[in-house]
């Protein structure tokens, strides 16, 4: 409770049963395991427990014998400062807070990210869900059928990853997209009530979600061929769900995702066809 006292207006606080005690103990408990760390000659003060994300930088700097606490108390980490706070902000809470920026400094913040091996949210490891599909270590998947991804993708946010098509062979659909796992045996992605997404082959590309009967035409990606980079960004604010597409900077407008449940990523190879999937930095 807030009171108020005399003419100078003292301010005292009571702690009250509606106080947030739970908060202030947490703040406490962090306060006394606090890291220092100086990017660029810049001071971060940080709780440990912020910083131990599993196969980051920062859980190798503080597990590692080769990299003991300096004399001064800091970390010295020679990266960029002015992006630092915002790498700091998805560690504590899990979101990106990029609007602000603008291209070039996204790009600056995908190089942070990738140097710090923070972004890693979902796993994307392929998994066959469908028959005579070939999976390797290196998330490459081809034959005839669908693979998802093993871990279904983050609820209430954006989340992108691309695909390389590493191999295309021949004139056979092939589909990228997403699923709810609920997939029959044999059958392309865009096929089945199940899934959604670019219905693509050398010649033409389409956005297909057969479960509503809508079939647009995408000429941003174009046509399939070796070496292309499709990024597949997915958006999920509790209420409504999308999906987009990017290819070499042009961007799909964003389609409707009218699956009910958990979503995976999926490729539907054809014959001939190979695949690679991986994760990006959602911005």
């Amino acid at each position: 409770a807030l009171g108020e006292e005399g003419k100078g207006c003292r301010r005292t606080y009571t702690e009250t049963p509606n106080s947030n005690s739970r908060q202030v103990n947490e703040s406490a408990r962090k306060a006394n395991d606090q890291v220092t760390l100086n990017v660029g000659g810049v001071i971060f003060r940080v709780s440990r427990e912020t910083l131990l994300v599993a196969d980051s930088f920062f859980y190798a700097m503080l597990g590692s014998d080769r990299w003991p606490v300096p004399q001064n108390g800091e970390y010295f980490i020679d990266r960029d400062p002015d992006l630092f706070p915002i790498i700091l902000t998805y560690l504590r809470t899990g979101k990106w807070r990029t609007g602000s920026l603008g291209q070039e400094d996204k790009n600056r913040l995908k190089a942070e990210v990738d140097y710090y091996a923070i972004c890693k949210s979902v796993n994307l490891t392929l998994r066959a869900a469908a028959t005579s599909i070939t999976l390797k270590n290196d998330r490459t998947c081809s034959g005839k059928g669908t693979a998802i991804t093993s871990q279904s993708l983050p609820q209430s946010e954006y989340f992108e990853w691309k695909v390389t098509i590493v191999e295309f062979a021949g004139t056979p659909w092939t589909s990228i997209g997403v699923c709810t796992g609920a997939l029959n045996p044999g059958s392309l992605l865009c096929n089945q009530p199940h899934g959604c997404g670019l219905y693509i082959n050398n010649e033409s590309c389409y956005f297909r979600y057969n479960a509503s009967n809508v079939e647009s035409v995408v000429n941003s990606i174009g046509a399939a061929k070796k070496g292309k980079v499709i990024t597949v960004g997915f958006s999920d604010n509790g209420r409504n769900r999308s999906i987009r597409f990017t290819c070499k900077g042009k961007s799909t407008r964003e389609f409707p995702v009218e699956l009910q449940g958990p979503i995976f990523a999926a490729i539907s190879p054809s014959l001939g066809c190979v695949f690679s999937i991986h994760e990006t930095a959602p911005f």
